[in-house]
């Protein structure tokens, strides 16, 4: 299996004003390089910072040799937000015990959003 995560088409990060959070977008791919079906499942962790993620709460079945795409949306109350920081995105398998793992960045306002 491999994984990419990659932040979608568009602004680095959308900051909601009104409910005071910062979201970013990313868009997951899960390759399944066996010649039987996987199912697995992923996570999304970052390590000190209370972020809500959409996007991981359904199973994710591949076929063989095949692959899926997910949007995933992390958002963070703006008040948290320190500047930029990692977020590890990790896809498991449910039968094999098998994961890997991307770690990819977290932006808002004034942490280097444009790079």
């Amino acid at each position: 299996m491999t994984l990419s995560a990659l932040r979608m088409v568009g602004a680095s990060y959308y900051l909601d004003a009104e409910k005071g959070t910062i979201r970013n977008q990313y868009m997951v791919r899960v390759i399944n390089k066996k010649n039987e079906s996987v199912r697995c499942h992923l996570e999304v962790q970052a390590h000190e910072h209370p972020i809500t993620v959409s996007g991981i709460d359904q199973e994710i079945k591949i076929p063989p040799l095949g692959e899926e795409m997910r949007p995933v949306v992390v958002t963070l109350p703006q008040s948290h937000f320190k500047g930029r920081f990692s977020i590890k995105v990790e896809v498991k398998s449910e039968v094999k015990g098998f994961s890997v793992s991307k770690v990819v960045p977290f932006v808002g306002p004034g942490a280097g959003e444009d790079e």
